[in-house]
């Protein structure tokens, strides 16, 4: 209820003329209730703050309804040229053996094919995956060849703390930074991380308030639960003569910006536009082309001395300020990272635009009522 007060008086704020009843009943729709006071709230036990973190610390893999082959002397990205017509004879195998599982489409990644199935194989429906790929290649399984289908895998985000940030006790120089290769090679000495596969090169900061100490952020493969990391983390591990803590990273809230709208709170894949919107303008153009499209400059390009630069006032499609929609300067842009604000602000301007269209409406029924009086008036009067 507080939250819904809060908003409410935002909205009166920039709708002065709006009562606070007018205020409330607007925003209420938008704004998520809280619990009611009758609801118990259950504290969360250790295990499942344990499970929170670690939910936020790793990114999600692709889905396990599938299977991945890595390129190898057999499987070359130029056989699947057709992968429709693989896919079918994957499939005609299956058939044939009498299995449920189906493939359902492929694709090409930078060094895997990967299928997409109907259903999660077990070990040996991975073998029948094998089989079935190298039958529609149309060549002979290896003999000896033991390697399975790679599981869907995802990335678990770890932060390393407690290095130092100069390799040198006394030089400070900056090729005696700490480097990304270094901390790979420290974390290989201890057996609880051996095994591991870096996803890419570890990065190195300097801790925040600190000259000399560093952590490193190390992003991991790990399986699609997370069972790999899960029992490393929370835990301090005396590497190279230095006690390092290893935790889950908690990614950062961010709030998507839409290239072609340029309107927050969805990505671009996902607007339902089918142009581009100019970030100057808002016009339907892309924003280079904005002097040759806008219409603020239509006059300026019929002249002899046209400079070929727009020198009209840049209004923000959102926050109606004097620069571009993705300018580093606008509100939305500065709350970027605070998914809450821009709640508050969507719910805002969703009470806003009901209000406006609830004001047009008015003022449309007043005007056909008026006109529809003046005509009844200037018709004559009809005789009995």
């Amino acid at each position: 209820m507080e939250e819904t007060i809060q908003w409410a008086k935002a909205l009166k704020e920039q709708c002065p003329e709006m009562t606070m009843q007018d205020a409330l009943k607007a925003v209420a729709p938008v704004v998520n209730t809280p619990p009611s006071s009758n609801e118990v709230i259950v504290p969360k036990s250790k295990k499942a703050l344990t499970a929170q973190k670690a939910a936020q610390g790793i990114t999600g893999g692709l889905n396990r309804k599938s299977a991945q082959f890595a390129f190898s002397h057999i499987v070359q990205p130029e056989r699947f040229g057709d992968m429709g017509k693989v896919v079918d004879a994957m499939n005609r195998y299956l058939v044939f053996h009498k299995s449920q599982m189906r493939v359902q489409n492929g694709r090409l990644f930078k060094n895997v094919v990967h299928f997409y199935l109907n259903l999660v194989p077990s070990k040996q429906g991975f073998m029948l995956i094998r089989e079935s790929l190298y039958k529609a290649l149309e060549v002979e399984l290896p003999e000896g060849d033991s390697d399975l289908p790679n599981a869907p895998q995802s990335v678990a985000h770890l932060i390393l703390k407690g290095f130092d940030y100069y390799t040198s006790q006394y030089n400070k120089r900056p090729e005696d930074i700490l480097t990304g290769d270094q901390v790979i090679e420290a974390m290989g000495s201890v057996n609880q991380f051996r095994g591991l596969e870096c996803v890419r090169r570890p990065a190195v900061v300097r801790s925040r308030g600190s000259r000399d100490m560093a952590v490193a952020f190390v992003d991991v493969w790990d399986s699609k639960t997370g069972s790999r990391t899960k029992d490393l983390v929370n835990k301090v591990y005396h590497i190279r003569g230095k006690l390092i803590k290893v935790e889950y990273a908690r990614q950062r809230e961010f709030v998507p910006q839409c290239q072609k709208c340029w309107k927050w709170n969805h990505g671009t894949s996902r607007c339902r536009l089918s142009h581009q919107l100019c970030a100057r303008c808002s016009q339907p153009h892309k924003t280079k082309n904005h002097t040759i499209f806008a219409t603020c400059c239509g006059a300026a390009r019929k002249k002899e001395d046209w400079t070929g630069e727009c020198k009209h006032e840049i209004k923000c499609i959102n926050c109606k300020g004097n620069h571009t929609a993705d300018s580093t300067k606008c509100t939305y842009k500065r709350h970027q990272n605070n998914i809450s604000w821009h709640d508050q602000r969507r719910a805002t301007d969703m009470a806003i635009k009901r209000r406006n269209a609830i004001t047009g409406a008015e003022l449309s029924t007043k005007h056909v009522n008026l006109m529809t009086s003046k005509l009844l008036k200037s018709l004559p009067l009809l005789n009995e």
